[in-house]
């Protein structure tokens, strides 16, 4: 079988365990303090599945044994920080004066960029083991135009999520916005 069948063929079992990824996602962040330990779980899932083509046949096990041992210190603390800027910005969202809407982007400009810089991070840590955030900063900066592309690549995403409706964005969401954001990295690393 050509080596694109092969791909083709990932792709087409890796969907359904996407939309499972997306629901131990959504279980594991119901305690809000684990919201950033479970993303950074998903993510180096959708990492794993970028380095080694094949997909882990138990999925769940896989998940909650990742999220045991990529759990970091102050990732609570984080959690909380980003759970206050998401009531942030709902709270802007519902205010009517200008100088609340321009916070209002401003934030979700932080989020994204935050988003962006953790992908980044998984990436780079995957491929040379030990990264600072200083690093993948200077690094970003030095791709800057790239990292504008991915800027662009996640609000069409999330305004086709959002297009198809809260029931599709929820079956597929965060785990469809990490796995476009992680392969996008992958990519461009590993062809550099």
């Amino acid at each position: 079988m050509p080596k694109y069948s092969n791909r083709f063929v990932n792709l087409i079992h890796w969907i359904p365990r996407l939309v499972v990824l997306n629901y131990l996602w959504l279980l594991a962040s119901l305690p809000l303090v684990t919201l950033v330990s479970s993303t950074r779980t998903t993510a180096y899932l959708v990492m794993q599945y970028r380095q080694e083509d094949q997909i882990s046949k138990n999925i769940w096990q896989t998940f909650w044994q990742t999220f045991k041992t990529t759990r970091h210190r102050f990732d609570f603390i984080r959690s909380f920080i980003l759970v206050l800027t998401v009531i942030d910005c709902w709270l802007l969202a519902k205010m009517t004066s200008p100088l609340s809407k321009t916070a209002l982007a401003a934030l979700i400009l932080i989020l994204l960029g935050c988003t962006l810089l953790s992908s980044w991070h998984i990436t780079l840590t995957a491929k040379y083991k030990h990264v600072s955030c200083i690093q993948v900063f200077v690094y970003c900066g030095q791709h800057f135009g790239l990292l504008l592309g991915q800027v662009l690549l996640n609000i069409v995403v999330c305004l086709t999520l959002f297009l198809f409706g809260q029931g599709f964005a929820l079956l597929a969401g965060i785990s469809t916005i990490i796995g476009l954001n992680i392969g996008f990295t992958h990519y461009f690393i590993n062809s550099n």
